[in-house]
C-alpha cells in the first residue's frame, strides 16, 4: 500500500503568525500561501514531496523553502505545523484587530556616484575602531543600510544605548513564543538585514506595553528575483502613542557569528549570534526619520500578555528583596489579600507566555513568602539581571 494522499482541505484557510495572517488557498492546480500586502508573484507554493501526491506537503519559493506543512491538534483546535516545530493557530475572525501587513522592500536603483559614496562609507566603517561615525550629508543612511545588506558586507545590531564599547553574550530580555529555539540564548544577537536592526534602534520599547514584533523573510519570484518582506507591529492600543526615539546602529564583523536556521535543520534566517564578546566596527546614530517603514507599523492584540504584565506589576509591588539561586532568583514578598488574589492567574499566564521560566510560591519556616524563578542556564543570568537592583536577602 502507498502512503496516504495529502488532505489539502485540512490546510486551506487563514492562520495566525504573531499578528500576521497567512492564507492557504487553491488557485487552479496550485496550492498557494499568501498574506495581506504580499504581492501575488511572491506567493509560496505547497507541493507534495513526491509525484504520487502523498506525504506531507512542502513549501516552495519563500523563506520556509523545503519545510513540511501539516496540521496538529492543540486542545481540540487544529493548528498548522511548519517544519515540525512552529505551530500556527487559526486566524481569530472574532477579533476586530486587522492583520499586520506584509511590507515588501521597495526596489532600489543606484547611480554609479551613489554606489561609490556607499563603498567609501563602508571602508570608513571598517577602520573606525568601534567609535561613532556620522555619515556625510550626501549619504542617506537608510539607503546605505539597504545597500550594505544586499552586499552582505557586515552585520547590524540596533540599540537605544550609544555607549557600548563591547557587546556581551548575555541575555537581558525574554523572547516570547520561541518555538524555533533561536531567541533565548546567552549570546550577542545581530542581523544581516540593516533595516530590521534599525527597528530595534528607533522603537521606544521602554515606553510601550506589550510585545514588540518584527520579521524579515526572503521571498523569491518566479524569475528567481529575491525580495525581502518585512512586518513591524506593537500592541494596537499603543499605536496612538509616541513610538519612536533616537538610537544607535552598531556595525559588526562576521568573524565570531553563526547564522541561525529558521527551525533546527531548516533554511537560514536573518538572525546571527555570537557566544563571544563582540567589539563593533563602528556605531552610527539613527533617527526615526531614517527608518523606511516609519508610517507602516501595524497593530497586534496582546490582551492576555498585557493582563500578565498587570499581574506581574502586582507581584513586583509586593517584592521587597531578592537572592540569587543556582537556577535563577528567589524574590521575597509581602503577602496580603492583593497578592493572594492574583497568584493562580499569574502562574497560569506565566506558563503560557514564558514557559522556559518556572515559578513557584513557597513559604519558609518563618512564614515569609518567596517566589522562586528558575530557568535553563542560558536564561538564569537574565533573571538575576532583572532583579539586580533589589535589596539582597
Amino acid at each position: 500500500m502507498g502512503m496516504p494522499r495529502v488532505d489539502w482541505s485540512s490546510l486551506l484557510g487563514q492562520w495566525s503568525v504573531s499578528g500576521r495572517m497567512i492564507e492557504i488557498t487553491r488557485s487552479g492546480d496550485d496550492v498557494l500561501v499568501t498574506g495581506p500586502g504580499l504581492p501575488p508573484e511572491l506567493s509560496l507554493r505547497l507541493e507534495p514531496p513526491d509525484p504520487t501526491g502523498s506525504g506531507a506537503p512542502v513549501m516552495r519559493g519563500g523563506p520556509y523553502e523545503g519545510l513540511t506543512v501539516t496540521t496538529v491538534d492543540r486542545d481540540g483546535v487544529p493548528h498548522l505545523l511548519v517544519g515540525g516545530v512552529i505551530t500556527l493557530p487559526p486566524w481569530d475572525h472574532a477579533n476586530p484587530v486587522p492583520p499586520v501587513a506584509w511590507l515588501p522592500a521597495p526596489a532600489s536603483d543606484l547611480s554609479p556616484e551613489t554606489e561609490r559614496a556607499f563603498r567609501d562609507l563602508l571602508a570608513e566603517v571598517r577602520t573606525r575602531g568601534g567609535g561613532p561615525l556620522h555619515p556625510p550629508n550626501t549619504v542617506r543612511l537608510g539607503d546605505w543600510v539597504r545597500w550594505a545588506t544586499e552586499h552582505q558586507a557586515v552585520l547590524f545590531h540596533g540599540s537605544s544605548d550609544g555607549g557600548i564599547d563591547e557587546l556581551s553574550p548575555r541575555r537581558t530580555s525574554y523572547e516570547l513564543n520561541d518555538e524555533a529555539g533561536r531567541g533565548n540564548r546567552g549570546a550577542v544577537y545581530a542581523t544581516d538585514d540593516g533595516w530590521w536592526a534599525m527597528w530595534f534602534a528607533v522603537v521606544d520599547r521602554a515606553r510601550l506595553r506589550g510585545s514588540i514584533r518584527s520579521t524579515v523573510d526572503d521571498f523569491t519570484a518566479a524569475d528567481g528575483t529575491r525580495r525581502p518582506v518585512y512586518s513591524f507591529s506593537v500592541d494596537h492600543r499603543e499605536l496612538p502613542r509616541r513610538l519612536w526615539r533616537n538610537g544607535w546602529l552598531y556595525v559588526l564583523g562576521h568573524e565570531t557569528f553563526e547564522r541561525l536556521p529558521i527551525v533546527p535543520g531548516g533554511p537560514p534566517s536573518h538572525e546571527w549570534c555570537s557566544t563571544e564578546p563582540v567589539t563593533p566596527l563602528a556605531r552610527i546614530p539613527v533617527s526615526p526619520a531614517d527608518f523606511p517603514f516609519l508610517r507602516q507599523v501595524g497593530g497586534h492584540d496582546d490582551g492576555d500578555l498585557l493582563r500578565f504584565e498587570d499581574l506581574a506589576d502586582v507581584v513586583g509591588d509586593h517584592t521587597v528583596a531578592a537572592r540569587d539561586t543556582d537556577l535563577g532568583v528567589a524574590l521575597r514578598l509581602t503577602w496580603d489579600g492583593d497578592l493572594a488574589a492574583v497568584t493562580e492567574e499569574y502562574l497560569d499566564l506565566a506558563r503560557t507566555w514564558m514557559p522556559e521560566v518556572s515559578r513557584e510560591f513557597r513559604r519558609d519556616a518563618d512564614g515569609v513568602t518567596w517566589l522562586h524563578l528558575a530557568a535553563p542556564p542560558e536564561l538564569a543570568p537574565m533573571l538575576r539581571h532583572r532583579y539586580r537592583d533589589l535589596p539582597q536577602a
